[in-house]
């Protein structure tokens, strides 16, 4: 009753995504064209690795953000 109340009141759950859906494609671009591995990226970017494949797989609809069958 708490989650739905707040919700209600405009509220939401955990903290704001790092990278939009945009940059994460921006991300994919520059990680598939050679510009840097994905740890050179996150450093370059001042996240950590997991963050960054976490954008990359949202922006190309992967992993858990794959469309349910």
């Amino acid at each position: 009753a708490g989650q739905v109340a707040a919700r209600a009141q405009g509220q939401v759950r955990g903290r704001p995504a790092e990278f939009s859906v945009e940059e994460g494609l921006q991300l994919a671009k520059l990680w598939r064209n050679g510009w840097g591995d994905q740890p050179t990226l996150a450093e370059m970017f001042g996240v950590s690795v997991g963050c960054l494949r976490d954008a990359i797989h949202k922006a190309e609809k992967r992993g858990r953000w794959a469309a349910k069958k």
